[in-house]
């Protein structure tokens, strides 16, 4: 199926809005059963609905390349991105959880610096130390010199997310098995959550049937599908425009804040979105404003 550019863009902004969306759904997951168990069953859904699709893939690609530890660190990054954040949604609001897990994109250089010995850019560079200014102006509102902790705990979790773009990146150009990577990560992430979870509080009928819906939606909706369409609609859509468009997932997850828990930000406050908003997107469109440097000259 091909799509118009029109098309892909309103694809991007649909994800975008599942994901702001799915911190609510966190948040009230939360009230209910244990952040670990929340995050297994979560991707247990994401897995079961995915493997017939990731199995078709994986029967007509050609013999594996990459190997079997590159698919378990992907899993794991995943893993710890998700409950790290899971369990910071325990204290602190769904806004700062948002715009602070977005703060992910700033860390892939140094990421990548890690892991595959990428030189450091400038711009990217700088965009990271706006991005974290951001984020400590939205936890402490600038009358502090440490982040809050549910905040700081969030921030942590970005390592996670950052390092898995790394390792999925790797792992695409080996085996070029989309399906079948996101199928594996989501399978090890269910495995972790729910070990994790069973020494957490005890999972009653009564609490899961309570939580029902905001598992079906971040299963479903944020993972299942929300992680799929992008991989789709950026085939169509200029990476530039794509970047702008997804980097919006911090001000639907501010907007989903404000009218289910009447998340209110100071000044401040404010700007630190701002900041962090800006820092995301230096680092996104780095890259193409590179290309049109060099091509300028």
């Amino acid at each position: 199926m091909k799509l118009t550019r029109l098309q892909a863009d309103g694809l991007l902004f649909f994800t975008t809005i599942v994901w702001g969306g799915a911190f609510v759904a966190q948040k009230f997951g939360n009230a209910q059963i244990d952040p670990s168990m929340f995050v297994g069953i979560r991707f247990a859904i994401a897995a079961l609905l995915l493997s017939p699709f990731a199995y078709r893939e994986r029967a007509k690609a050609p013999i594996k390349q990459a190997s079997f530890w590159l698919y378990i660190a992907i899993g794991l990054c995943l893993a710890m991105a998700n409950i790290i954040q899971q369990w910071g949604l325990t204290m602190t609001r769904v806004t700062n959880s948002g715009f602070i897990t977005s703060l992910y994109a700033a860390m892939v250089p140094f990421a990548a610096l890690f892991i595959n010995k990428t030189p450091l850019r400038l711009l990217p560079t700088l965009a990271a130390v706006i991005a974290v200014a951001g984020a400590w102006l939205l936890s402490t509102n600038g009358q502090s010199i440490s982040f809050d902790t549910g905040d700081l705990i969030t921030l942590v979790s970005d390592i996670g997310w950052a390092l898995q773009i790394i390792f999925i990146a790797r792992a695409v150009k080996l085996d070029q098995q989309p399906l079948w990577i996101a199928f594996v990560q989501y399978a090890v992430t269910a495995a972790i959550g729910i070990a994790l979870g069973l020494f957490g509080k005890p999972l009653t009928w009564h609490d899961l049937s309570l939580t029902m819906t905001p598992l079906l939606y971040t299963g479903v909706l944020s993972s299942a599908i929300g992680f799929t369409l992008p991989c789709i609609a950026l085939r169509y859509t200029p990476e530039a425009e794509g970047a702008v468009i997804m980097s919006l997932e911090g001000v639907f997850c501010a907007l989903a804040g404000a009218i289910f828990f009447d998340d209110k930000l100071s000044v401040l406050g404010m700007a630190g979105c701002g900041l962090i908003f800006l820092g995301v997107l230096m680092v996104e469109l780095s890259p193409l404003l590179t290309r049109q440097t060099k091509t300028a000259g």
